[in-house]
């Protein structure tokens, strides 16, 4: 087993790198082979790669903050802030040219150096609200950050 501190900072160079650096590439290079995802609308390797793409290209000023980020063993769970414009297609919406916060918590499965699982939780609501295409409901209200 790493050590937690080596396996954070695994965690927060992909987010600086992939996501902040806009480096789809490094993808191949911290997760593992058999890489696996849950809590997004792709499963492996490839996937996550593809997305990260189409998700610099719609967004492509959007920049994430580790808000917390706390680790045990093999996992390491953050929880993430992003904000950017919606300036490409996303999902099949056109661009709303809105700003749009992106909420959410990601576990990572590290071992031997390499990210092996990423689990999900965004706030996909919320982010939709963000553009415009979804109206908050008494049971789903506006959120405020």
């Amino acid at each position: 087993m790493a050590d937690v501190n080596e396996n954070k900072e695994i965690a927060r160079r992909y987010v600086e790198e992939v996501w902040n650096g806009k480096k789809s590439a490094v993808v191949d290079e911290m997760c593992a082979d058999h890489f696996r995802v849950t809590g997004a609308p792709y499963t492996d390797k490839a996937g996550e790669k593809d997305f990260v793409k189409r998700h610099h290209h719609a967004y492509p000023d959007m920049h994430f903050t580790i808000k917390r980020l706390v680790a045990e063993g093999d996992h390491v769970s953050m929880e993430i802030h992003g904000v950017g414009t919606h300036k490409g297609e996303w999902f099949g919406i056109k661009p709303t040219h809105k700003k749009v916060n992106v909420n959410g918590h990601v576990t990572f499965t590290i071992k031997d150096g390499k990210i092996t699982e990423a689990h999900h939780n965004v706030d996909v609501p919320g982010i939709r609200m963000d553009m415009g295409v979804l109206e908050p409901t008494e049971s789903l209200p506006r959120r405020i950050y």
